[in-house]
């Protein structure tokens, strides 16, 4: 039972942390003149960070079972896009308390596309994070295969938006991947999900008549 308690409990967290990171997207979708009007604290970003942080967190406390390899590295994938996404936000942080400058925002946009920031910080961490994650919801096809696709969709999508920039996108994947993380906890009630994880030996059909 206390797995089945750890394991409910991680994805609970983890839906909170995608939350947080969906209006954190949110705000951002609203323009950088909306996003330097909020004082004294930036919002948008601190979401998107207490979110990547929540989902590194999260993943330690899944107990699906024993995992095997490809679950170590799909940690160690969320643990390194986690930090990437850290990089990015202390970055963007940093912008926002700068005042507005256009010599200055082209100098710092310069800065921003040399490959020594934007490849950890702007492209492979971010990525690595929902990587990782579509690999650990893997796991979740023999709990509720509905809800794994869901999410590995959400996660998919939320490429698709990074890679182009469409903010519409990230925010509709953010919607699918906690729709996916609902119907995880709404299809695995604590004994079906015991059952399924043989913590619960199943009834033969001449016990159950």
């Amino acid at each position: 039972m206390e797995q089945i308690t750890r394991t409910r409990s991680a994805v609970l967290f983890l839906a909170v942390s995608l939350a947080a990171m969906g209006v954190g997207q949110l705000l951002l979708s609203f323009g950088r003149d909306f996003v330097d009007a909020q004082q004294p604290i930036d919002w948008a970003h601190w979401l998107i960070l207490i979110g990547a942080v929540g989902g590194a967190l999260s993943t330690s406390g899944f107990v699906l079972g024993q995992l095997g390899q490809l679950g170590r590295i799909a940690r160690a994938f969320v643990v390194i896009g986690a930090i990437g996404f850290g990089g990015m936000v202390a970055i963007d942080l940093m912008l926002w308390t700068l005042p507005a400058d256009p010599m200055l925002d082209d100098a710092l946009r310069a800065a921003l596309d040399s490959p020594q920031v934007a490849v950890p910080f702007l492209w492979v961490g971010p990525a690595l994070f929902f990587i990782g994650l579509m690999l650990i919801a893997v796991e979740w096809v023999r709990l509720s295969a509905r809800a794994a696709g869901l999410f590995i969709v959400g996660t998919l999508l939320n490429g698709v938006g990074a890679a182009t920039r469409v903010d519409g996108i990230t925010l509709v994947s953010s919607a699918i991947m906690l729709a996916g993380l609902g119907g995880l906890l709404a299809a695995t009630s604590v004994r079906p999900l015991a059952g399924r994880l043989g913590l619960i030996p199943q009834r033969s059909s001449s016990e159950r008549g």
